[in-house]
């Protein structure tokens, strides 16, 4: 009988695989009712147990080990201003081996009434460019870093007005942040003196579910 390739697969692709696995079955206990997300941190507990539970079935040796942090700090350095808290991390271990992988995971969270649309916007692009900086630190050793976004309304998936700062941060759907473009408040005070340039493309992709529950899914590999 055939082996599973997962048995060969190297443990950065199968840390991939367990962040990719849990978050299809976040989606999928999100939108019938599952899980309770009021809040981000309400995302940010019930994402990272799943993808803790997911990751210890992925371990398939003795001397593999499966380790999830939250709020983990990094320390002002080389293209961090000032210290930065990553909402989650997880790392990968073959102690047999002496391999190690770890994966940084930022996550946005729009769904609350009233929740400011100007802000989110600007605050998800300035999560994908934390994302991006942290991967080029060699000392962190971040080979995987993802963008998670959670939204209930098509202020975020459609083509925003002119003149809004949809158009300054556009997150909808199809839209690639363009690697050297400086993104900037041009049409609205929220965000001001905040600029930002990226190295690579960033495409917004979302999953939408309008039953049963009207939930948006984003996710973006940095």
């Amino acid at each position: 009988m055939e082996r599973s390739k997962l048995v060969y697969s190297s443990i950065e692709d199968r840390l991939n695989q367990i962040i990719e696995d849990s978050w299809d079955i976040f989606i999928a206990q999100s939108l019938y009712g599952r899980l309770s997300l009021h809040k981000e941190a309400s995302f940010q507990h019930h994402f990272s147990n799943i993808i803790s539970q997911v990751g210890t079935l992925y371990c398939f040796s003795k001397k593999e080990v499966f380790h999830v942090d939250l709020e983990y700090s990094i320390k002002k350095q080389d293209g961090f201003e000032k210290n930065a808290s990553i909402d989650i991390i997880c790392e990968l271990s073959n102690f047999e081996e002496n391999k190690s992988v770890k994966a940084a995971i930022e996550l946005k969270h729009t769904t609350k009434s009233g929740d400011a649309t100007d802000i989110a916007r600007i605050s998800s692009y300035q999560d994908i460019f934390r994302l991006e900086k942290l991967k080029k630190l060699k000392n962190e050793n971040f080979r995987i870093c993802k963008f998670y976004m959670l939204a209930n309304r098509n202020a975020y998936t459609n083509i925003s007005s002119q003149n809004t700062s949809g158009e300054d941060f556009p997150t909808h759907e199809g839209y690639c942040i363009e690697p050297g473009k400086i993104y900037r408040t041009e049409h609205t005070k929220v965000g001001n003196g905040v600029e930002l340039v990226f190295e690579k493309e960033y495409k917004f992709s979302w999953r939408k579910y309008e039953e049963p529950n009207r939930l948006y899914f984003l996710s973006i590999n940095i």
